[in-house]
Parts: C-alpha cells; structure tokens; sequence
C-alpha cells in the first residue's frame, strides 16, 4: 500500500505540470473520474428508471439552443488555439509542451482546461437521447467516446497542456463546429432542405476518420523519430484512437451501405 501512494504522490505531484498543482479541478483525477462515472450512472441507470413509465420530452427549443451554444464554444477554443499557440496549432512535428510560465504557454494551458470544461458539457448531449426516449441513439460509440475523451483531455491538461495537443484538440473542436452546427441546422428546417442537409452526415463521418488517421499518424510518427512524447499518454491514447477509428468505420459501412443510404435520416446522431 505504501508503494502504491509514493506511486500515486509522483504519477500526481511530481509528474504533472506543476503549473496546474493549485487547479482543484485537474490536480487530481478524483474530479473528472466522479464526472465520468456519474455519467454512466445517469444515462444507463437512472434517466432509463426515470422515464420507464414517462412519455418522450419535446426538447426541440432546448436542443437547438444547447447545439448553437456548442459551436459558438467550441469556435471560441479553436480561436484560443490559434491566438496561443505560436506556431504550435499548425505544426506537425515533434513540439513538446513549453511548461514555463510565458505567456501565451499559459494561455495555452488555459484554453485545454476550456476544453476540458466544453468536454464535460457535451456529455448533456446523451441524456437528451434518454429524454426524448431515443436509447438507440446512445450508442456504445456515442458513450465510450464521450466517456473516454474527458479522461484524455484531463490527462492533456494536467502533463501535456500544450505542444503537440494543441494541434490535435484544435482539430477535435473544428470538427466539432461542424458537427453541431449541422446539427442545429438540421433540427430548423423541415422537408426537402432537411433531407438535403442529412447527406452531409456521410461527409461528417468521413471528415472524423481522417481526423483520427491524422492523429494517429501525428502521435506515430514523431514517437518513431525520437520525440520525447511521454510512453504512458502514448499507451493511454494511441489504443482509444485507433479503437474509435474502427467503430467510426463500422458506422459508416452499416450506415452507408447501398441498403442503408435510404434510410440515412433514420441514423443515430454521432457524437
């Protein structure tokens, strides 16, 4: 047991950024492992008991303004990204993290623990599913993404707030611009011009595979040549990626097969 606490005391205290020891919110994994784990309560256990016996909710209104909030949101990390980054948003070569308090280094910083918080609010996202009485829509892709990545960008923000990361949470938030957005578009317009809009969701799904490939390849290939990228945040996240990439694909074949493109506004909503 002794061992386990120096383990737990130097993985914490020692190994993390000491710029975020004083953050209550990151300088221990307690809070963001309750956040996760009450939200599997929430969307597996509890909403499901709740609405057993209750008819769907109407959460239209709702749901737009929680969409438009979401790309409004994550336009503003992408931003921060940009404005913070140096060079480090649009750079795809080895670019550790500069853990000095410079400016725009902590700024950087900054905006990962936005994304942490924005990461937190998507999780809302599911109990609508429950709510309207649309389990199928929660789907193991949905909720292992949404439980997972809260855990990796914790783990960013506390060891890796800037660097590297800054280039991979950018993409994920501009892909999520998109992806609210036309969302939110979507739930506004009716008849031809929604079935016209839903053909972009195969577009959606392709840009999130590239997405991860990109990832993958940018981790991959500047651990091969040297880069000293921490081992255990390879071994966390390399696994998830590739793992996601995979339901992703499998989405898209059943989805977008030749006998399921008719049925495309059918589909669960992804992510």
């Amino acid at each position: 047991m002794t061992n386990i606490l120096k383990y737990y005391t130097w993985l914490i205290d020692d190994v993390g950024d000491s710029r975020v020891k004083d953050w209550q919110t990151v300088n221990s994994p307690i809070p963001t492992i309750t956040i996760s784990l009450l939200y599997i309560y929430m969307i597996k256990i509890f909403l499901p008991n709740w609405m057993k016996d209750k008819q769907p909710y109407n959460l239209k209104r709702t749901i737009q303004a929680y969409n438009i909030s979401l790309v409004l949101a994550n336009c503003a990390l992408v931003y921060g990204y940009i404005t913070s980054g140096k060079i480090s948003a649009f750079y795809v070569g080895c670019n550790i993290p500069d853990y000095s308090d410079d400016p725009l280094s902590v700024r950087q910083l900054n905006v990962m623990w936005w994304t942490l918080v924005v990461k937190v609010l998507e999780l809302v996202e599911t109990s609508f599913y429950i709510l309207r009485k649309k389990p199928e829509q929660a789907s193991f892709l949905h909720v292992y993404h949404h439980w997972y990545v809260i855990i990796l960008v914790w783990m960013g923000v506390k060891y890796v707030g800037g660097g590297m990361t800054t280039l991979q949470t950018m993409m994920n938030c501009g892909i999520h611009v998109l992806m609210y957005f036309y969302y939110f578009l979507t739930s506004i317009c009716e008849g031809e011009t929604r079935r016209s809009l839903l053909k972009w969701k195969k577009t959606l799904t392709i840009l999130q595979m590239v997405q991860f490939i990109s990832l993958m390849l940018h981790v991959g290939i500047n651990a091969r040549n040297g880069c000293a990228i921490p081992t255990t945040l390879i071994y966390m996240y390399m696994p998830f990626i590739f793992t996601i990439f995979l339901l992703f694909a499998d989405f898209f074949k059943n989805s977008y097969s030749d006998k399921s493109t008719r049925d495309l506004h059918k589909t669960s909503k992804m992510l």
